[in-house]
């Protein structure tokens, strides 16, 4: 009964945000509140195989996250002055050197090669058989899950983060050109097909879905932008995004395959598999609030890990180097893994007063979303805001499911591939080649 009444909270607060955003649906709150429903409906469909009747407490927490961003999504509206113009954008070509994009062609495949040879190398001494997808698969779970050092190449760790930089960049590149002259650049087509499968190499599904939302955000912010409009396509957009997570839910099976996970899917079905990732972290979350909450040694220890893991770095201070307390959780038997929502980070590093933590995440999304869609102040749909935006989308759609916001803003590779977004949009715009036309 409380899951469904949970449900009924949500649905108010996401017509609530719908409203208050003049019917945006890229607004962050409405976002949020979306994909809270997606989840709790998710439980609902589940809760046959689960039983698990959820606590008050799970229902406080979830409806104050969702009461703090329909609070930011209210200041947000009457201090901006977006949406309210019907100004038109002319989508400019923007050329792109080819040799440049060569050479960072030939930079991913000769980073992805060594990387490859690596995997396969540390794998093999712990039952790989030469298989690069098994491989990859028992080189995460080495990783992540046990003490084992496995390393990573120097040039992978170096070369990541301009290689992915470019991949955002040329991919907004390619829906703004083709918004300006309804044609494709090949080469940069080229490079960001195949960075598809570079994603892998980081042993997770993670950076291809944070890649594949990339494009889709950019293909809605670009195409409002030359519109001068978002209400026009409202409902083409929602359809797209409906259809995309679909897409994205069955892309991601076949995946499992390509980073040696198969059997995670071969022991539970593809349902059980769905209900685990996306139902799972709300029944993990009621599972720790109703139970004994463990109690960080540090201050925010759980929540900002990777900040204490990159002073540890400079500082070399071997205590910053930790792993989260985030066991596995098992429910009637069932294992439902080890993501409880940003909530509980939050919680258990600061007890309940930890929920104001959600406030500076509206202020990220919000404050970053308004300077997107600010006709008054962005003459281009180009930008290194787009940049970083569209990459930090995944998080506020991860949110339910984990401290991905946090994880990603607060860390030392977050920096670097901040600095290789300038980096890489400077030699674009800035350093004069002979273009391709």
């Amino acid at each position: 009964m409380n899951l469904y009444l949970l449900l009924g909270i949500t649905m108010i607060f996401l017509s609530i945000n719908y409203l208050i955003s003049d019917k945006d649906i890229l607004n962050p709150a409405f976002v949020f509140a979306g994909v809270n429903f997606i989840y709790i409906v998710t439980c609902c469909i589940s809760n046959n195989l689960y039983r698990v009747e959820i606590c008050a407490k799970t229902i406080y927490v979830i409806s104050v996250g969702l009461v703090i961003f329909t609070i930011s999504n209210i200041i947000f509206r009457h201090f901006s002055k977006c949406n309210k113009s019907s100004i038109k954008f002319v989508c400019e070509s923007i050329k792109v050197n080819k040799w440049f994009v060569i050479f960072l062609l030939l930079l991913m495949v000769i980073v992805a090669f060594v990387m490859a040879r690596h995997i396969i190398s540390v794998a093999s001494r712990y039952g790989g058989e030469g298989n690069l997808a098994l491989s990859i698969g028992i080189y995460d779970n080495l990783s992540k899950f046990s003490d084992i050092s496995t390393g990573t190449p120097i040039l992978y760790s170096i070369m990541l983060f301009p290689i992915r930089a470019s991949a955002y960049i040329f991919v907004a590149i390619i829906i703004n050109n083709y918004f300006a002259k309804k044609r494709f650049d090949k080469f940069l087509l080229l490079y960001c097909a195949l960075y598809l499968p570079f994603t892998l190499l980081s042993g997770g599904r993670s950076e291809l879905i944070r890649f594949l939302m990339a494009v889709l955000v950019d293909i809605l912010i670009i195409k409002r932008k030359v519109a001068g409009s978002y209400k026009r396509e409202n409902f083409k957009n929602l359809i797209r995004i409906v259809l995309f997570v679909v897409c994205m839910i069955i892309i991601s099976f076949p995946v499992l395959n390509l980073i040696g996970k198969s059997r995670a899917l071969s022991s539970n079905a593809p349902l059980m598999h769905l209900y685990k990732y996306i139902g799972g972290p709300i029944y993990n979350l009621d599972s720790f609030l109703s139970s004994i909450i463990y109690k960080s040694e540090y201050w925010g220890q759980e929540t900002f890990q990777g900040l204490y893991s990159f002073l540890g770095n400079i500082f070399h201070i071997k205590q910053f180097s930790y792993r989260l307390h985030i066991p596995i959780s098992i429910i009637n038997g069932i294992d439902l893994g080890n993501v409880y929502t940003m909530y509980y980070m939050f919680i258990e590093d600061f007890g309940y007063a930890g929920l104001l933590l959600v406030f500076p995440i509206c202020f990220y999304y919000f404050y970053s979303y308004g300077k997107l869609i600010d006709y008054s102040k962005n003459k281009t749909p180009l930008g290194i805001n787009l940049f970083v935006y569209s990459y930090m989308f995944n998080a506020l759609t991860m949110l339910l499911f984990s401290n991905r916001f946090y994880e990603n803003m607060l860390s030392y590779n977050f920096l670097k591939l901040w600095i290789s977004f300038y980096i890489v949009w400077i030699i674009i715009r800035k350093v004069r080649f002979k273009c391709v036309t």
